[in-house]
Protein backbone atom coordinates (compact mmCIF):
# COMPACT_ATOMS: atom_id res chain seq x y z
CA UNK A 1 0.00 0.00 0.00
CA UNK A 2 1.08 3.55 -0.69
CA UNK A 3 -0.18 6.52 1.24
CA UNK A 4 0.19 10.12 0.10
CA UNK A 5 0.47 12.84 2.69
CA UNK A 6 1.08 16.55 2.94
CA UNK A 7 3.36 18.24 5.44
CA UNK A 8 2.10 21.68 6.38
CA UNK A 9 4.36 24.16 8.14
CA UNK A 10 3.02 27.09 10.07
CA UNK A 11 3.30 30.36 8.13
CA UNK A 12 6.92 31.49 7.90
CA UNK A 13 9.11 34.04 6.18
CA UNK A 14 11.81 33.14 3.62
CA UNK A 15 14.50 34.09 6.14
CA UNK A 16 13.38 31.06 8.21
CA UNK A 17 14.70 28.83 5.41
CA UNK A 18 18.21 30.34 5.51
CA UNK A 19 21.05 27.90 6.15
CA UNK A 20 23.39 25.30 4.70
CA UNK A 21 21.67 22.47 2.84
CA UNK A 22 22.92 19.18 1.42
CA UNK A 23 21.74 18.04 -2.01
CA UNK A 24 20.01 14.69 -1.45
CA UNK A 25 18.46 14.24 -4.91
CA UNK A 26 19.50 15.62 -8.26
CA UNK A 27 18.17 13.55 -11.12
CA UNK A 28 19.53 15.68 -13.97
CA UNK A 29 23.14 16.36 -12.97
CA UNK A 30 23.44 13.54 -10.42
CA UNK A 31 25.11 15.87 -7.92
CA UNK A 32 24.40 14.65 -4.39
CA UNK A 33 26.20 15.13 -1.10
CA UNK A 34 27.34 18.65 -2.03
CA UNK A 35 26.23 21.58 0.09
CA UNK A 36 24.57 24.84 -0.95
CA UNK A 37 23.89 27.99 0.99
CA UNK A 38 20.26 29.09 0.98
CA UNK A 39 19.46 32.73 1.68
CA UNK A 40 15.97 34.00 2.40
CA UNK A 41 14.82 37.55 1.89
CA UNK A 42 14.75 40.31 2.64
CA UNK A 43 18.46 40.41 1.89
CA UNK A 44 20.89 42.86 0.32
CA UNK A 45 24.66 42.47 0.45
CA UNK A 46 25.29 44.84 -2.45
CA UNK A 47 25.61 41.93 -4.90
CA UNK A 48 22.59 39.77 -4.17
CA UNK A 49 19.28 41.50 -3.49
CA UNK A 50 16.22 39.51 -2.41
CA UNK A 51 12.71 40.79 -1.74
CA UNK A 52 10.93 39.68 1.41
CA UNK A 53 9.25 36.80 -0.47
CA UNK A 54 12.33 35.43 -2.28
CA UNK A 55 14.84 32.65 -1.67
CA UNK A 56 18.21 32.09 -3.36
CA UNK A 57 20.05 28.78 -3.65
CA UNK A 58 23.67 29.89 -4.09
CA UNK A 59 25.35 27.83 -6.79
CA UNK A 60 22.04 26.32 -7.91
CA UNK A 61 21.99 22.62 -8.76
CA UNK A 62 25.20 22.43 -10.72
CA UNK A 63 27.75 24.86 -9.29
CA UNK A 64 29.58 25.79 -12.50
CA UNK A 65 31.63 28.87 -13.36
CA UNK A 66 29.33 31.31 -15.10
CA UNK A 67 26.19 29.75 -13.61
CA UNK A 68 23.84 31.82 -11.47
CA UNK A 69 22.16 31.25 -8.16
CA UNK A 70 18.62 29.92 -8.35
CA UNK A 71 16.23 32.66 -7.17
CA UNK A 72 12.50 32.19 -6.73
CA UNK A 73 9.47 33.54 -4.84
CA UNK A 74 7.44 31.61 -2.29
CA UNK A 75 4.14 32.04 -0.48
CA UNK A 76 3.85 32.19 3.32
CA UNK A 77 3.33 28.42 3.39
CA UNK A 78 6.27 27.61 1.11
CA UNK A 79 4.78 27.07 -2.33
CA UNK A 80 6.99 28.27 -5.17
CA UNK A 81 4.98 30.83 -7.14
CA UNK A 82 7.31 32.86 -9.33
CA UNK A 83 10.89 33.25 -10.43
CA UNK A 84 13.36 36.05 -10.98
CA UNK A 85 13.09 38.19 -14.10
CA UNK A 86 16.42 37.02 -15.47
CA UNK A 87 15.20 33.57 -16.45
CA UNK A 88 15.17 31.88 -13.04
CA UNK A 89 18.95 31.51 -12.89
CA UNK A 90 21.40 30.52 -15.58
CA UNK A 91 22.20 26.88 -14.93
CA UNK A 92 24.58 26.03 -17.77
CA UNK A 93 26.46 28.74 -19.66
CA UNK A 94 27.32 27.95 -23.28
CA UNK A 95 30.96 28.66 -22.38
CA UNK A 96 30.97 25.43 -20.33
CA UNK A 97 30.89 23.51 -23.62
CA UNK A 98 28.04 21.24 -22.49
CA UNK A 99 25.20 22.79 -24.50
CA UNK A 100 25.25 25.00 -27.61
CA UNK A 101 23.50 27.90 -25.84
CA UNK A 102 22.87 29.22 -22.35
CA UNK A 103 20.32 27.09 -20.48
CA UNK A 104 18.05 28.37 -17.70
CA UNK A 105 16.22 26.79 -14.77
CA UNK A 106 12.45 26.64 -15.28
CA UNK A 107 10.83 25.47 -12.05
CA UNK A 108 7.56 23.68 -12.74
CA UNK A 109 6.61 23.11 -9.12
CA UNK A 110 8.25 23.30 -5.76
CA UNK A 111 7.88 23.71 -2.04
CA UNK A 112 10.07 25.06 0.75
CA UNK A 113 9.49 23.50 4.17
CA UNK A 114 11.77 24.96 6.86
CA UNK A 115 9.81 23.11 9.59
CA UNK A 116 11.20 19.82 8.24
CA UNK A 117 14.41 21.36 6.79
CA UNK A 118 13.61 20.54 3.18
CA UNK A 119 13.41 22.21 -0.24
CA UNK A 120 11.83 20.09 -2.98
CA UNK A 121 11.84 21.38 -6.58
CA UNK A 122 10.92 19.94 -9.98
CA UNK A 123 12.23 21.76 -13.02
CA UNK A 124 13.31 21.64 -16.65
CA UNK A 125 16.28 23.19 -18.36
CA UNK A 126 15.15 25.72 -20.99
CA UNK A 127 14.87 25.35 -23.93
CA UNK A 128 15.03 21.58 -23.53
CA UNK A 129 11.51 21.06 -22.19
CA UNK A 130 10.05 17.66 -21.49
CA UNK A 131 12.94 16.87 -19.17
CA UNK A 132 11.48 17.50 -15.73
CA UNK A 133 13.74 16.43 -12.89
CA UNK A 134 14.04 16.60 -9.12
CA UNK A 135 16.29 18.83 -7.06
CA UNK A 136 15.90 18.16 -3.33
CA UNK A 137 17.91 19.69 -0.49
CA UNK A 138 17.90 19.05 3.26
CA UNK A 139 19.15 21.56 5.81
CA UNK A 140 22.14 20.43 7.86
Amino acid sequence: MNFGFIIACDAFSPSDATGIYTIVESTFFGVTGETREVIGGPYDDGTLVLADNQIAIIGAEWNIDGGDSLIFKITGNGLVTDFDEEGEGLSIPASAGVLPEDAFHLIEKGIVLPCVNKIDLNYNIYPYTGNEHKFVLERN
